[in-house]
């Protein structure tokens, strides 16, 4: 089965990137052939072109690092990524490329976020027939949608047979304004075992020659209470963020080395269980609320008290494995039986009309 991957790709996300690799890896290991679709971008060329001028002119040394750091994702994207060679038009019909592939399937990351303006039909397969759209784990990454978009996500969402989200929020959204119920199924990263993210890590230089913590903050970084931790172990902090000239196989060959993680970000978080490395957890400042995908995280996995200020300092490595372990085997065989019904169904679809 030739199956198109629809989510984010543009950017410097260690996340986006991660988790469609492991969408594309899980598929793959299904039997289906996996391609990710790109996306021509929502702006017109020329006001893009025109404001990375400016960027340029303005904040050079921000600009450049930028840049270094888009190329090492390049590098990631086509070591890892196999990418479609036609993409899809952000505004216009997509009809002709529907015969391309026998289904299409969204997810995961933030793709159904009603505030994006990156987020629009081909996010809801509108292009394509109804038996051959499918879903795995797409985030609304809002605790409601707006009033003004009911309408238009219910017509969105109609349109699937089956319905996944990655959080529970996001099931009572579309319970709330369709009617139907929705799965909640594992962010795909968590679907696939350490080894494959052992066999696509790369060493990074900048790792200390001794144990050390791993500071990842998307947010504004709480400079204090990291300070008191690296204090209170003896133990040097190795800083990474946005900016940071780092791909994903990078990002990993760091992570797996840390002795403890500190971040707000949710991915961090599921890497560092991925891993087994103990994990602190902060609200992410400057954004909206974003914890939905932590309460889900933690329930999933029976995850008790990671948020710092909610465990004494004792207990900052203590992190109970064996129980994440335990509950991380239930879902992903609930989140495969999912998966697998849904590919049952599109295959067994196809086949009858290709009788008739």
């Amino acid at each position: 089965m030739k199956i198109g991957i629809l989510t984010f790709t543009d950017g410097t996300n260690l996340g986006q990137r991660l988790q469609n690799y492991a969408l594309q890896t899980l598929l793959e290991e299904c039997g289906c052939h996996a391609y990710t679709i790109r996306q021509s971008h929502p702006s017109p060329l020329i006001k893009r072109f025109l404001k990375s001028s400016r960027d340029c002119a303005l904040h050079h040394s921000r600009f450049i690092v930028e840049r270094k750091r888009e190329i090492n994702f390049e590098a990631f994207n086509n070591g890892f990524i196999k990418f479609y060679g036609k993409k899809l038009n952000f505004k216009k019909p997509n009809l002709s490329i529907c015969n391309d592939f026998d289904a299409f399937i969204v997810g995961s990351d933030q793709i159904w976020n009603p505030m994006s303006p990156f987020v629009g039909d081909n996010f809801f397969l509108r292009f394509a027939p109804y038996e051959k759209r499918l879903t795995y784990a797409p985030s609304f990454s809002v605790d409601n949608i707006p009033e003004k978009f009911i309408h238009q996500y219910q017509k969105r969402l109609e349109g699937f047979r089956y319905l996944s989200v990655r959080e529970h929020r996001g099931a009572q959204i579309i319970q709330t304004i369709t009617g139907r119920n929705a799965a909640v199924v594992l962010d795909p990263t968590l679907m696939i075992g350490r080894r494959h993210w052992e066999a696509i890590s790369a060493p990074y230089e900048q790792i200390p020659d001794k144990p050390f913590i791993l500071s990842m903050f998307l947010g504004g970084k709480p400079d204090i209470s990291v300070h008191e931790i690296s204090e209170y172990l003896h133990l040097p902090v190795l800083s990474i963020d946005s900016l940071t000239d780092i791909n994903p196989s990078q990002f990993l060959g760091a992570l797996k080395q840390a002795s403890l993680v500190l971040t707000d970000s949710y991915h961090v978080t599921i890497f560092s269980i991925l891993f087994n490395v103990p994990f602190v957890n902060f609200n992410r400042t400057g954004s909206l609320n974003m914890n939905s995908r932590f309460e889900t995280l933690y329930q999933s996995l029976g995850i008790d008290h990671r948020f710092w200020g909610t465990f004494e300092f004792g207990d900052i490595m203590s992190v109970d494995f064996d129980t994440i372990r335990d509950h991380l085997e239930c879902k992903r065989k609930e989140s495969s039986l999912f998966l697998e019904t849904e590919l049952k169904w599109a295959i067994q679809t196809m086949e009858s009309k290709t009788k008739d």
